[in-house]
């Protein structure tokens, strides 16, 4: 009886949190939905993608932004192609932020390179190739270090002005594969030195943290030493975990004991790590609760890659990719092309059914899904995300390098031409 009441309490206190962080709104959908409360819980896990046509958000985009609890939504080239200018993404971001129930996490991948959502034809600085940092770093340490915090902190300043309070970035796999065709081939990582990219991703999420954004260490374990690309295929990476942690681990300890709040999940199969049970990381209770919480000490965010790409998704069905996900550790989930419905309605699906052979992993499933809560508020409101503190989105926003900055991006784009 005093383990209910006490669950009950919690419960309470959940609920009245949610309600000074976020209002009426954020209460309101947490006690009335069905799955005992969880349903909301399990929407608010999520990231979820726009639509993807002109009118953005779309009827069906604010239908579910306003009777959904999701937890942020992921800005792609492809469903903003419509919009030419920083005011037209700040605009759009506005609209979402007032039309949600609660406010969201607005994220998008900006590296630099090959991958940057917010592009210079919609008015954003056109961003070097992350491993140009890397290059400068051969020969300069003091100056390519330099640089990384100015890169960052140009990124999150024009992030800040647009509305984006989420970034995934930076890029921590190490180069140890040049024919790597997802990130040594794109020039993604920063160096094949892993002391190096712990050093320059330091100092790039110190410059997005400036501006107060969330930014997420990727793709851990390691994405460097893959011959595959994780959107299209299965991809491995053949090593044991003392090796992981002489290379792969390095930038990822280094970016954790500077605070960094969230690190990205890679869809990556660990053959010679028999305690993944041939799972990818994403699914690894190891890889995520033994490892990274465990041996690295992490504290933070955990969130997966897109559940959709290939590296997870082949011959698995959405609903039973997002329960495995959540009882493997991942505290947010990004999902596109609408499977968060499937997924959400699945898990919860499995709390409601209430079998007695399932009572461990309901129980499971239930103690994670709070867990998950609890970091994603705390994150929301260290990182002042909340809807008090919507930024203007009438004002037009100002990308004025200063001559500085444009003295070392010009250096940066340079190293590759």
């Amino acid at each position: 009886m005093s383990r209910f009441l006490s669950n009950k309490k919690s419960s309470y206190l959940r609920i009245f949190t949610a309600f000074l962080l976020f209002g009426n709104a954020f209460a309101n959908v947490l006690v009335k939905d069905s799955c005992g409360g969880y349903k909301s819980r399990l929407e608010q896990m999520f990231i979820i993608e726009l639509n993807d046509r002109e009118d953005l958000p779309s009827e069906e985009d604010i239908e579910a932004l306003k009777n959904r609890n999701y937890g942020g939504v992921i800005l792609f080239k492809w469903n903003i192609s419509n919009i030419i200018s920083p005011y037209g993404i700040r605009e759009l971001i506005g609209r979402i932020q007032n039309t949600s129930s609660t406010q969201m996490f607005i994220s998008v991948d900006q590296e630099g390179g090959w991958v940057q959502r917010l592009t210079p034809n919609l008015g954003y600085t056109d961003l070097p190739f992350p491993a140009s940092l890397g290059e400068i770093y051969k020969n300069n340490s003091e100056e390519a270090l330099r640089y990384a915090f100015g890169l960052g902190n140009i990124i999150g300043r024009e992030l800040f002005l647009s509305g984006v309070n989420w970034n995934f970035a930076p890029v921590l796999d190490v180069n140890t594969n040049t024919e790597n065709p997802i990130i040594g081939n794109l020039n993604r990582a920063f160096s094949q030195d892993p002391s190096a990219t712990g050093l320059i991703g330091e100092q790039v999420f110190l410059g997005l943290n400036k501006w107060n954004i969330v930014s997420s260490a990727k793709h851990f374990p390691g994405h460097g030493d893959t011959q595959g690309d994780s959107h299209e295929e299965l991809v491995y990476v053949d090593k044991t975990l003392d090796q992981l942690n002489e290379t792969e681990l390095i930038p990822f300890k280094k970016l954790i004991s500077s605070g960094i709040p969230s690190v990205m999940i890679g869809h990556i199969i660990l053959p010679k790590i028999p305690e993944t049970k041939g799972e990818p990381a994403t699914l690894s209770t190891f890889m995520i609760n033994n490892v990274l919480r465990g041996k690295l000490n992490y504290k933070g965010i955990v969130v997966t890659d897109d559940l959709s790409m290939e590296g997870v998704a082949k011959d698995r069905k959405n609903g039973e990719i997002a329960r495995d996900a959540i009882l493997a550790g991942n505290n947010v989930l990004i999902a596109r092309k609408n499977s968060q419905i499937e997924m959400i309605d699945y898990v919860c699906g499995v709390i409601k059914e209430n079998k007695d052979e399932n009572q461990g992993l309901i129980s499971d499933l239930k103690s994670k899904i709070e867990i998950s809560n609890d970091l994603i508020l705390a994150t929301k409101k260290k990182y002042n995300i909340s809807k008090n503190n919507l930024i203007p989105y009438f004002l037009q926003p100002q990308f004025n390098l200063s001559s500085s900055e444009t003295n070392f991006i010009e250096v940066l784009m340079q190293v590759f031409d």
